[in-house]
């Protein structure tokens, strides 16, 4: 990405009035901020009945919603979804609790390379488990995975080291929150609120179903037959327990940056480390993001997301339908605008393969190919749909005035010929 495209980004993202849209039309408060409203909405597409996203500065917050929260169906009013809309925010729990953890660890003079067995002395742990760090858990490399209870987990012996890769697993959060509690004798929800949220502002947070409007989750491209996220999920609030608004979520991002929370240094040792957080290395910066996906019966889904920008603000974002898209990524993807990402891949009754792409803002155009070869700009033109009738391979490259502004995007396309 050249150096004038990241200021024109950086320009009007530090905008200071907040927009939003409070009907499913994506209509903005101000027009000075629709340049970001209009990029969320070419990035996203239609597929959700309704999302929020909120970047959040040390001076000011830029907000783009569309659609509904709850949809207007049989007797229901519907509410619009906005950046206040609370939802289950699934993963991005995991970011939050690494956060607190270490705010833990700061106090008692104590770091990563400690073990459970050190940490937890009351509890009866398996002699392989004992000796995990905390850093084998933060970074999934435990060699754990999920059992039917607690007390089987932790009488199970791990994977060997020598065996050992990532491994990503809820459990190992879980274990993280023991710490939490072992160490300070505290409720885990009551240490975070205390330590994190309050920090940043955030009075309102909740592992159990909270009274507040909670986002309906669909099925992607559906706006009836939604189901209310309404579960309690105190018990594993570690992994994947709060329900948190798109504002919330970027403000934790921006004080967790700021070192409101932690130290600055402790704050550095934590992202670069990947303890909780992923990096994401875009052009325009590397991007620490973390995704949540909370997948429901029937094929309902809530996604978010949860990032800090390489120019220190954080950012939120939450959907209300089960889409395969990260909202880690596609907060990576707002801020650096590069390549086209797949938002959307099916193959209904029908066998033909329907594909959604996002849309890169900084694009004239998304130029793609169905037999693996590369895109030129006379390719045919990514148009809000691919309808694949047979299998390929596509390949997309994002181009403005005539050149390719982007690395490929290749993925095998696989249709499935039914009756």
């Amino acid at each position: 990405m050249s150096l004038s495209r990241r200021g024109t980004l950086k320009a009007f993202l530090a905008a200071s009035p907040v927009l939003a849209s409070t009907n499913a039309l994506a209509s903005v408060r101000d027009e000075s901020q629709k340049p970001f409203s209009d990029l969320v909405e070419r990035t996203i597409g239609d597929a959700a009945p309704g999302f929020a996203m909120a970047i959040v500065g040390s001076e000011n917050t830029v907000e783009a919603t569309r659609g509904w929260a709850v949809s207007p169906e049989a007797d229901l009013a519907g509410a619009p979804m906005t950046a206040d809309t609370r939802i289950h925010v699934a993963s991005c729990s995991k970011p939050i609790t690494s956060i607190a953890l270490f705010h833990v660890l700061d106090e008692r003079g104590l770091d990563e390379t400690a073990t459970l067995g050190a940490l937890l002395p009351d509890r009866k742990l398996h002699g392989d488990i004992a000796v995990l760090t905390l850093a084998e858990l933060l970074t999934h490399r435990s060699g754990l995975v999920s059992q039917a209870s607690l007390d089987d987990l932790l009488q199970t012996s791990p994977v060997p080291p020598a065996q050992r890769s990532r491994q990503y697993d809820n459990v190992n959060f879980t274990l993280l929150r023991l710490v939490i509690e072992g160490l300070t004798g505290e409720a885990y929800e009551d240490r975070v609120r205390r330590t994190v949220l309050a920090p940043a502002g955030v009075t309102s947070g909740h592992t159990s179903a909270p009274a507040d409007v909670i986002a309906t989750s669909y099925r992607l491209g559906a706006s009836t037959g939604g189901r209310p996220i309404n579960f309690d999920f105190a018990a594993a609030a570690g992994p994947y327990g709060w329900y948190l608004t798109a504002r919330e979520l970027a403000q934790i991002a921006q004080a967790f940056s700021a070192g409101k929370i932690t130290s600055l240094e402790t704050r550095a040792r934590i992202l670069q480390r990947e303890f909780g957080w992923d990096s994401n290395r875009t052009p325009a910066g590397v991007v620490h993001c973390h995704g949540g996906r909370w997948i429901g019966s029937g094929g309902v889904g809530a996604v978010s997301g949860i990032a800090i920008y390489p120019d220190g603000r954080g950012a939120g974002f939450v959907m209300n339908a089960n889409s395969p898209l990260g909202g880690g990524d596609l907060l990576a993807d707002i801020y650096s605008q590069t390549t086209p990402m797949i938002f959307s891949y099916s193959v209904p009754d029908s066998g033909e393969a329907t594909i959604h792409l996002t849309r890169p803002v900084w694009a004239d155009s998304v130029r793609f190919t169905l037999d693996g070869s590369p895109p030129t700009s006379g390719s045919s033109a990514y148009d809000g749909v691919i309808r694949v009738p047979t299998p390929g391979r596509l390949t997309a490259v994002a181009y403005r005035g005539g050149q390719p502004i982007s690395s490929p995007l290749s993925h095998d396309l696989k249709v499935v010929r039914r009756g």
